[in-house]
């Protein structure tokens, strides 16, 4: 014979156990944001500066905002932490830390043949990077991943001139929106697992 007290008991466990995952659940999304941001706004800089600017100097720039990106998200996630540092966490932390040291490697490998195509692979390795983040936490970042990919393969394509402007836009701009987007609506995703 089941107890009301145990049933009780049993309910308050439920809701403790649901009352964590939305909080874990916030926690990565808003700390995905600041990555989406932080990152869309390097593309910007990066692809603007590969459109409009000689190659050597286009290359350092890439060189100068990628660094600083890395940096500040070690910083983004030292603040961030304290907040979502789990097993999890730690595991999310050492996939991009990985996929950061190989993506050097497979350049170096595959040698592409001209800056547009080295800017497509890594393009696509960081993706697929999102691609995954959002198979573990937030299907927004797999949206992003997947329509990042198809526009950034497709502009190499068809418009290649064209690429640094509109992977600016469209890679960039669409990172920052999401991530945008992900920090002012995140606190009302709250309720649905």
């Amino acid at each position: 014979m089941v107890n009301s007290a145990d049933t009780k008991k049993a309910v308050e466990d439920l809701e403790l156990i649901k009352d964590a995952m939305i909080r874990a659940k916030e926690a990565m999304a808003s700390g995905g944001a600041y990555y989406l941001i932080l990152w869309g706004t390097i593309y910007i800089i990066g692809y603007l500066g590969s459109q409009f600017l000689a190659d050597p100097i286009a290359s350092k720039l890439w060189a100068v905002i990628v660094t600083l990106g890395v940096l500040a998200s070690f910083f983004i996630g030292s603040i961030l932490g304290s907040k979502t540092m789990s097993r999890a966490g730690l595991r999310v932390m050492f996939f991009w830390i990985f996929l950061l040291l190989y993506t050097p490697l497979w350049l170096w490998i595959l040698k592409p043949v001209d800056a547009s195509k080295a800017s497509l692979f890594i393009t696509t390795v960081a993706m697929f990077g999102f691609i995954v983040m959002g198979l573990w936490t937030d299907p927004r970042l797999l949206m992003t991943g997947l329509f990042i990919t198809a526009v950034s393969v497709l502009v190499y394509h068809l418009f290649p001139a064209y690429i640094g402007l509109l992977m600016a836009l469209l890679g960039g701009g669409t990172m920052v929106v999401v991530g945008l987007y992900i920090l002012k609506n995140w606190k009302k995703d709250r309720g649905k697992t």
